[in-house]
Order: C-alpha cells, then structure tokens, then sequence
C-alpha cells in the first residue's frame, strides 16, 4: 500500500467522522461533536503525515512538525490541527474521565466547530490534489 493510498483511506475517514460530528450537533449531542471532532483531527493528522511518508504509532497533531512546509497551504493545515487539537484536548479529557457526560463547549463553539471541521476536510482535498501535480 503506497502513500498515497493510505493518505487517503485516512481522508475518507475524517470525512466520516466530519459527518457524524454534524448529525451529532443536528442531535443536540454536544459530546458527540467533541468525539467526533478529536477523532477528525486525529485522522486529518494521520492523513497529512502519510501523505508525505511517515508512519506513526500515535494519533498526536503534535508528530506533524515532521511534515516539511512544502506551501504555505501545508504549514497553515498544520497550524489549523494543532491549535484545533489542543482547544479540543480539555473537554475530550474531561470525557474520558470520571465526569461522563460533563463536555465543556457551548451550544455556538459547537455549530463553530462543525463549520471549521468542514473546511479543513476541504482544505485536506485541495493538499491531497496539490501533492499530486
């Protein structure tokens, strides 16, 4: 399997989650977006550093500084997922322990965030298209 093909199974499940984040927030599941939003930048960050052949055991955005700013484009995609990883970190953190249920992110950060979600996906297409030519 080639770069450019995991690169992209990892596009297609951003996508996918993107797409659970917004039925989430259709929902009214403010838990559900931050979930799906984490797990969208996770793969996001995966796609990108597979992208340009580096394979890490971990989910981190935090491992992108080992993609070369090759465009403005790529170093702002980066910029964009590390600084959306760390605002997600706390209230998918606080998930994760004992205060189930508890999210800390208002009904407008959230219809925000589906929208942002959104664009970076976009944003992923157009790396993924420049990579190529």
């Amino acid at each position: 399997m080639n770069n450019s093909h995991m690169a992209s199974e990892k596009l297609l499940q951003a996508m996918r989650f993107v797409n659970e984040a917004k039925r989430a927030y259709e929902e009214g599941d403010n838990f559900g977006v931050v979930i799906r939003a984490y797990q969208a930048v996770q793969r996001l960050s995966q796609f990108l550093l597979n992208l340009y052949g580096f394979y890490v055991a971990d989910n981190s955005p935090l491992r992108l500084f080992l993609v070369p700013d090759t465009s403005e484009t790529v170093r702002a995609f980066k910029a964009k997922l590390v600084d959306l990883e760390r605002r997600l970190h706390f209230s998918y953190m606080v998930e994760e322990s004992s205060l189930i249920n508890s999210v800390n992110i208002r009904g407008s950060e959230v219809k925000s965030l589906v929208d942002l979600l959104g664009g970076l996906v976009d944003e992923a297409y157009k790396i993924y298209d420049e990579f190529h030519n």
